[in-house]
């Protein structure tokens, strides 16, 4: 059996090699302190600083992100983003593993803190291969984590268009060969 570092394995009588857990499911009354110290628990004594800050921030935030409960994001800002991230850990080595590992899925999941996913969204768009074009598509979803400016406003208007015209294209197209086909 081949383990994976930084995943967690659920066992049980009828599965005895395990599922892998998606995400941590956290009691309500799981408090601030109790989110800190499981995730340094982890982070530190399990040593999963060194390869798996993603797996772990995964594993931790999954669930609270599905919750979109005001009081939920709220706590979870005050003890991931303000506690672990800026006082412990540290943005900047926070951002650098996260620039270094993250990846497009990640994105979603730190929606909610633009001090992380605005500079995932413009190292990713900067690391793709310029050989390879974005779609109107794909672009106009990363837009989405910007700061909207007015720049950003006309970008995704200028993008919402392209896609419009590309549709419309398609349409046509599809409806110009049934004609051809019927005649």
């Amino acid at each position: 059996m081949r383990i994976n570092l930084g995943t967690i394995k659920c066992q049980s009588l009828w599965d005895p090699l395990g599922r892998e857990l998606s995400y941590f499911l956290f009691p309500h009354s799981f408090s601030i302190d109790h989110y800190i110290r499981l995730f340094f628990v982890l982070y530190e004594t399990c040593q999963w600083s060194l390869n798996n800050t993603l797996s772990l921030v995964h594993y931790m935030l999954e669930n609270n992100v599905r919750a979109q409960k005001l009081f939920v994001r709220r706590k979870q800002r005050k003890w991931f983003f303000e506690i672990i991230i800026n006082e412990r850990i540290g943005r900047e080595e926070f951002l650098n593993k996260l620039l270094k590992d993250g990846a497009e899925n990640d994105l979603y999941l730190l929606s909610d803190f633009p001090e992380l996913s605005v500079p995932l969204v413009r190292h990713y768009l900067s690391q793709v291969d310029q050989s390879v074009l974005i779609s109107p598509e794909n672009r106009a979803s990363f837009l989405r984590y910007e700061p909207l400016t007015t720049e950003i406003f006309n970008e995704f208007l200028s993008l919402f268009q392209q896609i419009m015209m590309n549709k419309l294209k398609m349409f046509f197209n599809g409806f110009k060969n049934d004609l051809l086909m019927n005649n």
